[in-house]
């Protein structure tokens, strides 16, 4: 997520998949405001922890664009490859790599 303050084009960005609220919705937001109902929904869902956990990751899951996808990450100073099969019960990324599934965090 990145909250630009002063890209008005965000297509010379060069990114294929990016995109803006501002384009999404043909409207301005005001960054505060994001921002603000971004820090109360993760303040709601920390103080519901640790009873919420299922539902977090259900729904972290549900709108993960790179589940079950072939990803690569750097990870210790390592490009790691292989298939993103979800999240860990502590929140680490589960990787499918040579039919083995490794925990990265």
């Amino acid at each position: 997520m990145n909250v630009n303050q002063n890209k008005d084009d965000i297509h010379s960005l060069n990114i294929s998949n990016a995109g803006s609220l501002k384009t999404e919705y043909n409207k301005t937001f005001k960054r505060e405001e994001i921002i603000s109902s971004v820090i109360n929904t993760l303040e709601s869902l920390f103080l519901s922890l640790p009873g919420n956990t299922k539902k977090i990751k259900h729904d972290w899951e549900e709108a993960c664009i790179h589940l079950n996808k072939d990803i690569e990450l750097s990870y210790s100073s390592k490009k790691i490859k292989g298939i993103f099969r979800g999240l860990g019960v502590n929140g680490s990324g589960i990787i499918e790599k040579n039919g083995k599934l490794i925990n990265i965090s």
